[in-house]
């Protein structure tokens, strides 16, 4: 079955409001139902009463349309007709043909779970049961935790609740700063939330109550596979350390993993413990690896290995609510963490060898969007967000002052999405910004010490961030495909010329990460739409070898 609320909860429409019918109590919903125009993805049309809200506009952009299920017989809690979502090599079955996959009857709660994950590549089969029934048979590479031993949450994370008949399943939208969470629903109220009651994140024992749904207790959480800080996977991070490589990622039970290669064999991945919800930012201070991680808490901790074991995650930076992905570099002998406040204001923070941390975060004042990136530019420090008004901001300090944002502009025609990505070239003696925009276009500026470039038109076809880095003397540039392969194009430093993109394959579901690894070797590191690590290495005796999988 995947009804819910099978004889308590109908729509009812009029000019001004939606009403909602409770058991015979009647609540006025303040917006009224409407239909939206338009689909998400090769979305459903919702078919006969239409969209209840489209995919666009709830899960950061990237969900799927919640349909009107309405009160029409054939299409309600009695209604049988099948839900067909495409996945490529299904073999079909009695509800839908080869090619598709079974999400459910139209337009109940568990359908729209079972349309979003298996849109998104997080299952591949239907996932059976009715809302309070999921937690019986969570597909494998998903990972549930009961109320009362929830220890994180992530936009796209399903959440179960029981009534005592066939209960209810939503999709987490959105989190507050402490713990709440904002669902949303088909074949329900649209919008509810969840408090913590009881226990905390952060010692992994949040117990959850519902706002308004008094009869309904929520049974646990269920976490998407990508491992996410939103709807997109984490991305690793990786450097070299005392002649290893090491690679970084956050699994599915928030905790941070390391590999290392040692140059004959990889060491498999260890825990170094936590609770996080970002993607790794790591760099080498004073002979220490250090790596950064935001938590659910919003904070932002850092933990340190010199060559002696790691050092035990800390709150050091200072106390201050954060979002997104931290960015850290050195500047001189002094390291600089850069992050972006839940009020959309950026922060930095300064650590030396005479004072620590010192006074901890500081503001930089103005408005951005995005995450930060950061870089040394010769005797300058410059660091980059997306505004909110979709143009790219720089801010520099010369030494002894910050000159304050400035806007970079953006690319006409199309809206800048996503993180910038910059590169320091010092071959060149430039620096680069990397960024994708809503055409799926990456677009590139260039500053070479006395002038800036217009804005570059790369190519298209891309999805999420790109990334840039260096291989001897060249410039690489990777980036994410609408199909998941990776791709990368370069700058020619002996030719003068950019290559065309080549693929390298791959299913991949997060942003890449590349470095170079000892004299010759190239890297990218990408998690893969089964939540797993891969890798791909470039070397110039055999080119590139292919995606991996890193156990």
């Amino acid at each position: 079955m995947f009804g819910h609320l099978r004889s308590t909860w109908k729509w009812v429409t009029t000019s001004t409001t939606a009403l909602l019918l409770l058991a015979g109590l009647t609540i006025v919903l303040f917006s009224p139902v409407v239909t939206h125009l338009g689909t998400a993805h090769a979305d459903t049309k919702c078919d006969p009463l239409g969209i209840l809200l489209n995919g666009t506009l709830w899960l950061n952009g990237t969900g799927v349309n919640i349909c009107n299920n309405g009160s029409d017989p054939s299409k309600d809690a009695g209604g049988t007709t099948p839900s067909c979502v495409a996945v490529s090599g299904a073999p079909g079955d009695s509800h839908c043909p080869k090619g598709n996959v079974y999400a459910g009857e139209e337009w109940q709660c568990v359908e729209m779970v079972n349309r979003l994950y298996l849109t998104k590549g997080w299952t591949k089969a239907t996932w059976y049961g009715d809302g309070n029934t999921l937690i019986n048979s969570v597909p494998s590479g998903l990972t549930k935790q009961n109320n009362g031993s929830v220890s994180y949450v992530n936009p796209g994370d399903v959440i179960t609740l029981d009534d005592g008949g066939f209960g209810h399943a939503g999709i987490i939208n959105n989190i507050d700063s402490n713990g709440t969470i904002h669902i949303k629903n088909q074949n329900a109220q649209l919008d509810s939330s969840a408090y913590i009651d009881s226990g905390s994140l952060s010692n992994g024992n949040a117990h959850y109550h519902m706002n308004y749904w008094k009869t309904y207790k929520v049974q646990a959480i269920i976490h998407h596979r990508s491992g996410s800080t939103g709807t997109k996977a984490i991305t690793p991070a990786s450097i070299s350390f005392n002649g290893a490589l090491n690679v970084f990622t956050v699994g599915g039970d928030r905790q941070v993993y390391q590999q290392y290669w040692n140059g004959s064999r990889w060491s498999g991945f260890s825990s170094i413990g936590g609770s996080f919800v970002s993607n790794p930012a790591v760099i080498i201070n004073a002979g220490a690896l250090n790596i950064f991680e935001r938590g659910p808490d919003n904070q932002i901790y850092t933990e340190y290995n010199g060559g002696n074991g790691w050092s035990g995650w800390s709150s050091s930076l200072g106390s201050h609510q954060m979002k997104g992905n931290p960015a850290v570099i050195h500047y001189g002998s002094e390291m600089d963490v850069f992050a972006l406040d839940t009020n959309n204001v950026p922060y930095k923070a300064t650590w030396n060898s005479s004072i620590g941390w010192g006074s901890g975060w500081t503001s930089m004042g103005n408005f951005m969007a995005s995450s930060p990136a950061a870089i040394q530019y010769g005797s300058e420090m410059d660091v980059f967000y997306r505004g909110g008004d979709n143009n790219i901001y720089k801010n520099t300090w010369n030494g002894s002052s910050w000159g304050g944002f400035g806007s970079l502009g953006a690319p006409s025609g199309t809206t800048v999405v996503g993180n910038p990505s910059v590169l320091s070239y010092a071959a060149e003696g430039e620096y680069n910004i990397f960024v994708n925009t809503s055409s799926g276009h990456i677009y590139k500026r260039t500053w070479n010490g006395a002038g800036w470039s217009s804005w570059t038109d790369m190519g298209g076809g891309f999805t999420g961030n790109p990334y840039a880095t260096t291989y001897g003397s060249d410039m690489e540039v990777y980036a994410r495909g609408t199909n998941n392969q990776i791709y990368t194009r370069y700058w020619s430093y002996g030719g003068q010329f950019w290559s065309a993109w080549s693929s390298l394959g791959g299913t991949l579901a997060s942003d890449p990460y590349a470095l170079q690894y000892g004299t010759s070797e190239l890297d990218v590191f990408a998690t893969g739409t089964d939540g797993k690590t891969y890798k791909d290495t470039f070397n110039p005796t055999n080119g590139w070898g292919g995606f991996s999988v890193l156990n």
